[in-house]
């Protein structure tokens, strides 16, 4: 007990603060032993799960009747704190009428396939045939070259240009 007693609100605060702690505490012990135990049973490496419900004998009900009861509990608290792996067995069992329980054959997984969906032929779509003429090929006209012609002429020209201009240097 402490020498200085804190103030009313501040005790009122502090014992708040105690019990949420708590209360996490216990929550989460609860989610570590259920799936510790699960575990144990179902998983084991040292013994089968037949061999650790042999052990309880007619009182190995119990550990189901446990479990359910601890899995409702951590899933009404904390819904996302386990997955259907942390409490479905993993091998089919039957609890018999006077408590024992007997382990059966793995359980398989149910493969559920999908059904296919409908192939939907594509549309035919037909085009209508395309009828390409042949092209004509137009051979251009041949073009003789002027310069052969014009270039005597031209020549002819300047000749006689020459001359009148030697005709007017006389006169």
């Amino acid at each position: 007990m402490s020498l200085v007693t804190p103030p009313i609100e501040n005790r009122a605060k502090t014992i708040a603060t105690q019990v949420d702690q708590s209360r996490s505490f216990t929550i989460d012990q609860l989610i570590r032993a259920t799936k510790n135990t699960f575990k144990n049973v179902w998983f084991n490496p040292e013994a089968t799960p037949q061999e650790i419900f042999n052990e309880f004998g007619t009182n190995a009900s119990i550990i189901f009747k446990d479990h359910a009861a601890a899995v409702q509990c951590v899933l009404t608290i904390k819904p996302r704190a386990l997955t259907p792996a942390d409490y479905t067995p993993p091998f089919e069992y039957t609890i018999n009428q006077d408590g024992s329980v007997t382990v059966g054959s793995p359980v398989v997984p149910e493969v559920v396939t999908p059904e296919p969906e409908p192939v939907v032929e594509p549309e035919v779509i037909v085009e209508p045939e395309v009828i390409v003429e042949p092209e004509v090929i137009v051979e251009p006209e041949v073009i003789v070259d002027p310069e052969p012609v014009v270039e005597p002429l031209l020549q002819a020209k300047r000749k006689k240009s020459n001359i009148t201009s030697n005709k007017d240097k006389e006169v």
